[in-house]
């Protein structure tokens, strides 16, 4: 396995789009030489501008969880960039998944994941569930929002073994 710093260094490399991302919130434009990236910058831009949080962090996590959209959740008909559990307005679609015990100890189980209508859905479903937190503590991911940072930086470290539940990622 590559280490999570090392995956997340390659992802956000060719994500020179942190920049440009933030630039397109600002009203200038962006454009990537990626198209699954041009598919999600605008929804992605909006979103995290209107939930505080950083649009190149969101992005850089969708590219991630969907491998740049590739996997089988992120295509249509689900949608969901972000491998979120449980049902959208009521729609699901249940996969096989890897589960880690801890210290990278996987076992594969059958879930069902949020089904979205887009990526839109998928993006503001996200931003919400980083707003609210989780059911046993509202200010859970509280570190990854930009009044509560310096930098994306800070976002991803706070999101670090905290979104996930592979201690790899």
């Amino acid at each position: 396995f590559i280490g999570a710093s090392t995956l997340i260094s390659t992802l956000i490399a060719p994500v020179v789009q942190t920049k440009a991302a933030e630039a397109l919130v600002k009203g200038q434009t962006a454009h990537s030489q990626n198209p699954f990236l041009n598919t999600i910058i605008p929804a992605a831009s909006k979103i995290a501008n209107k939930n505080d949080l950083y649009a190149s962090v969101m992005m850089a996590q969708a590219i991630l969880e969907s491998g740049w959209g590739q996997s089988t959740l992120a295509k249509a008909p689900n949608h969901n960039l972000f491998g979120i559990k449980g049902d959208y307005k009521g729609e699901t679609v249940s996969m096989d998944t890897l589960e880690d015990s801890g210290n990278q100890n996987y076992y594969q189980i059958e879930a069902e994941f949020r089904k979205y209508p887009s990526y839109s859905e998928s993006l503001e479903d996200y931003a919400a569930l980083l707003r609210a937190g989780t059911n046993w503590d509202p200010m859970f991911y509280s570190g990854a929002w930009k009044s509560n940072t310096q930098s994306y930086q800070d976002a991803t470290q706070h999101l670090t073994g905290r979104y996930a539940t592979d201690t790899a990622y």
